[in-house]
């Protein structure tokens, strides 16, 4: 089967909007579970005993640097 210059250019162009989102989000889909990965994180410490600890006798600020150590 012989394609015309129409039909080549149309099927170029369906390939294009299947192969374009497929090639684009790849990234995406990465930084997601990084994401997700972290928020995971930090809610398992957020809601740890040693986290309910450092409250008693930290301030918030105090807080927020334990995240970060």
């Amino acid at each position: 089967m012989q394609l015309n210059a129409r039909q080549f250019f149309i099927s170029i162009f369906l390939d294009s909007l299947f192969l374009f989102p497929v090639i684009f989000n790849a990234g995406v889909f990465a930084q997601q579970s990084n994401l997700s990965k972290a928020v995971n994180y930090l809610s398992g410490f957020i809601a740890s005993d040693y986290f309910r600890e450092l409250k008693k006798s930290n301030n918030d600020l105090a807080l927020v640097d334990t995240i970060y150590l």
